[in-house]
Parts: structure tokens; sequence; C-alpha cells
């Protein structure tokens, strides 16, 4: 997919070693989602090398943001990391977000312009899965944006 397609599909259920806060407001999601990772990697110890995949999911509610950042996990739980079972998501919107996580607002922007464009709501938590990249290059990362949606709401025309 490039930065503008669009794919509906539903997401896998996840088991995370996490990591949550919770922030006011979306400006102030980015000052603290990479300190997140910092400390769920910390929580999971030496087995964090062998982490799966690194997953950002954010819940917003008149309280304000919810984060949630972690690593993918099978088996017992790494280090003293806290494991969270997060359920799948029968129908979703995604696209592709490529580069440094500053220039990410926009693709968000374009995701849910998409989605109003089809007459969909979404709904939360929204997923960030960081699919490639180096933690000291992020002009390189490739991170796919999943929103999901209620599906009752589509439009026919």
């Amino acid at each position: 997919m490039s930065p503008r397609e669009f794919e509906e599909k539903a997401l896998p259920p996840l088991r995370l070693a996490a990591r949550r806060m919770s922030v006011p407001d979306q400006p102030s999601v980015g000052a603290v989602v990479g300190g997140l990772f910092d400390a769920a990697a910390e929580a999971i110890g030496p087995a964090a090398a062998r982490a799966g995949t690194a997953i950002a999911l954010y819940d917003m509610d008149g309280d304000g943001v919810h984060i949630t950042v972690g690593f993918t996990v099978d088996g017992p739980t790494p280090g003293r990391a806290e494991v969270l079972e997060i359920p799948g998501v029968p129908h979703a919107l995604c696209t592709v977000h490529l580069g440094s996580p500053e220039g990410i607002g926009s693709s968000w922007a374009a995701l849910h312009e998409a989605l109003a464009a089809r007459g969909l709501t979404p709904t939360w938590p929204s997923r960030e899965v960081y699919r490639e990249g180096e933690p000291e290059d992020p002009s390189g990362w490739v991170t796919e944006l999943q929103q999901g949606f209620d599906p009752a709401g589509r439009r026919t025309d």
C-alpha cells in the first residue's frame, strides 16, 4: 500500500507486553510514546531483543487519549511486563505512513477523511503497527495505521 491507498480488513487479536498512560489531548501524545516503548522494553528485560512487533493503541474519550504501547509476545509473561489481551477488530480501514512520526498526523487525517467519505464511524482504539525501520533512523519507518469502524453506518450509494 502507498500512503494514500486504503484497505478494509479484520484485525487480529493481540497479546502485548505493554505500558499504558493517559494524556489530556492529541498534541500531548508524541511527547510520551517513545518513553512508553522504552518502559515496555525495560519491563520485558533481556527478552526484549526477541519481542515481536511494536504496536501503539490510542483510545479517545472525553477524558483525553489513553495510550497503550508494547510488543507482541507469545508464551509466558516476559520479565516484569504487564501482558494485555487486545481483542480483534472485525472491520478496520488501514493505510501506511512512510517515514518519521512527525508527519503521521497527515496520514491519520487522510485515513479519517477516507472513513468519512465512506460514511463510516470510527471505533476505538486505533492502532499503529510499526512494520519496518530502525529505532535510530525514523526516516525509514513503515507504520501501518489501523482504524476500526462500525459497518452499520456504511453508505450504499
